[in-house]
């Protein structure tokens, strides 16, 4: 190994034994094969391993002071192996934030920590290891509990991950294992010691924080050794009942394939980058066409209530303060763009509002593109963003096609205003009356196809818009639906070349009805 890398725990939560003692025995051999490591973090069950990896480690580095915890791994591998439910977590009797609490084993480490060293007020910074244990905090944002390090933090949209703040390490571990809903939240207190915060182990929220770590590091990249979380399809089947928790479960195991997928992109590139860096003139040796293409991104946070109708209703009656809103918060996120040249446009909105931010991004583009000479080749639409993905690309395709499509195709995103301007929750979905089909869902989308049914008429002239595929039209748009696996479909214009492998699987880009 070149440099000093970074370790990871974070193979289960803290239910899944097995898979934690399997991480226990990997850490064995980390320190068997005297793996150069400078940086240990722990997520979710591996906190309790990064502790006690952390602690040999301390031993290490200082036997006068931290001697006696030499078999820091040995001793919680046997307690976990050993112990009981009862040994490790205890009924709350105020249920109100989770049925456990995580009492007992806290007992159980401090009692540990006071053998390996007399004090009862271990902070993590005091091992004098760079250790971090990961938790989130009321908002979902993932917080680093550790010594201080100013070079540990990075922006990620609207918030900042790091630096880590120091925290007493009994404290700090029942944090990060403390399970959503079932398992009460842990309060730090803040460096003030009057504000604070409630954290709470990090899954599902984040499964895998590989992919973090490179931009947590940024400032000094190291290789990164982790194991890979393990995270299941919930075999059930779906219905309205279960389809939260399944759903849950596809992310936390998509998330390991796209950190995967994500880390492998990092070292290709760094990779590119130290060959192109011995080039004589690398630069000489690049063509126009060899140059990465320019990725925009906008930034244009949620807005409004997370709950699907009040934020409707709330798009619906403040349509035009939140348009302006959103047109004050896009300013000058464009001005560098190259809107003469070709480009793709996602769209992944966020609710109704994230939809009027999608049409205020819109009339942006279409201005730069207009000013600019350059053109939209490919419009991509993910959730309630395919809404905004479907009008845009049908405004593109009729300036493209014009013996496709009918005159009122050229402002199609005017269509889609005017039926946010008027929306009600009738005007997109309608309760399922048929108690078999509402044990599947309670809700259909039948009133918006009847929608969309009708504009894909008025759009192209055919009575038959149900069929219409996006192959008949020319429609520049792709858009993703989950399949029952987790795994997502990518419909559109018929694209073959347009695909890839990921998580052993292979994707293209296939037209279907529209």
């Amino acid at each position: 190994m070149s440099r000093p890398a970074s370790v990871l725990f974070q193979s289960a939560k803290l239910s899944d034994r097995d898979r934690i003692l399997a991480e226990f025995a990997w850490a064995e051999a980390l320190e068997a094969e005297h793996a150069e490591i400078e940086r240990i973090y722990g997520l979710s069950g591996g906190a309790l391993v990064a502790v006690a990896f952390a602690l040999r480690r301390a031993a290490q580095r200082d036997p006068d002071a931290w001697g006696r915890a030499a078999n820091a791994l040995t001793d919680f591998a046997g307690f976990l192996k050993q112990a009981s439910s009862r040994d490790l977590r205890a009924l709350n009797r105020n249920p109100a934030f989770g049925i456990w609490n995580l009492r007992p084993l806290r007992c159980w480490v401090a009692a540990r920590l006071f053998a390996y060293t007399g004090r009862n007020d271990v902070r993590l910074s005091h091992l004098g290891v760079p250790v971090y244990l990961g938790a989130i905090d009321e908002d979902g944002v993932l917080t680093w509990l550790g010594p201080a390090e100013e070079s540990i933090q990075f922006p990620y949209e609207h918030v900042r991950i790091g630096p880590p703040r120091d925290a007493v390490l009994v404290d700090a571990l029942q944090a990060a294992l403390s399970t959503m809903l079932s398992t009460s939240p842990v309060w730090l207190p803040g460096g003030d010691g009057r504000s604070g915060q409630w954290l709470r182990d990090a899954r599902p929220a984040v499964v895998d924080a590989g992919a973090i770590l490179v931009d947590l590091e940024a400032a000094d990249p190291r290789p990164i050794l982790r194991t890979r979380p393990n995270a299941p399809i919930r075999p059930w089947k779906v219905n309205w009942i279960t389809s939260s928790f399944i759903m849950h479960s596809h992310n936390e195991r998509n998330q390991t394939l796209l950190a995967a997928h994500y880390l492998d992109l990092v070292e290709r590139h760094r990779a590119l980058q130290l060959r192109l860096g011995s080039l004589p003139n690398p630069a000489e040796r690049l063509s126009e066409d060899d140059c990465p293409p320019t990725v925009g991104h906008v930034d244009l946070p949620y807005i409004g209530s997370t709950e699907a109708f009040t934020n409707m209703r709330q798009s619906a009656t403040n349509k035009d303060a939140l348009m302006a809103r959103f047109q004050g918060l896009l300013a000058g996120q464009l001005d560098a763009f190259p809107f003469d040249q070709s480009a793709n446009v996602i769209y992944g909105a966020g609710g109704f509002s994230g939809i009027l931010g999608g049409l205020v991004a819109t009339r942006a583009v279409q201005t730069g593109f207009s000013e600019g000479g350059g053109r939209i080749a490919q419009i991509y639409g993910v959730s309630a963003g395919v809404l905004n993905g479907f009008f845009h690309a049908v405004e593109v395709a009729a300036h493209e096609h014009p013996d496709l499509y009918t005159p009122s195709a050229r402002s199609a995103l005017a269509d889609l205003e005017a039926f946010i301007a008027a929306l009600k929750p009738g005007h997109i979905a309608s309760v399922n009356l048929n108690p078999a089909v509402f044990w599947l869902g309670w809700a259909n989308l039948r009133p918006l196809e009847m929608f969309l049914l009708d504009r894909l008429s008025a759009y192209t002239g055919s009575r038959h818009a149900g069929q219409i595929t996006f192959d008949d039209i020319g429609l520049p748009l792709t858009v993703t639906a989950a399949r029952g696996d987790g795994f997502t479909d990518f419909l559109g214009k018929t694209q073959p070349e347009r695909g890839m492998h990921f998580g052993g699987r292979a994707w293209s880009v296939q037209s279907a009805p529209i």
